[in-house]
């Protein structure tokens, strides 16, 4: 962990889900772009720093349970994820 530690002390940014991770690179103040899938809710669990940026699925079933199976026929929270939607927000977080 203190590895781990010291490599985000010097990151210009950490892109990731909600992971203890994340809460480590806010530990190391560290802007963040975080991605919550499944049961990950930044309401809850996320790093409430200045320099963070969230996602969240716009789907019904989001957040859904923790453990839980998912309820839908494919995962939805995953599919809604683009790839130029977090580069946007790497943009964003690093201007």
């Amino acid at each position: 962990i203190s590895a781990a530690f010291d490599i985000l002390k010097q990151a210009d940014l950490f892109v990731g889900l909600d992971t203890s991770i994340k809460h480590l690179a806010a530990l190391a103040e560290t802007p963040i772009v975080e991605i919550n899938l499944g049961p990950s809710d930044f309401k809850k669990t996320g790093a409430f720093l200045a320099d963070v940026w969230n996602w969240s699925p716009q789907v019904p079933c989001a957040p859904c349970g923790h453990g839980q199976k998912c309820t839908q026929t494919s995962l939805k929270c995953v599919e809604s994820l683009e790839v130029a939607t977090v580069l946007n927000l790497i943009e964003k977080s690093l201007l």
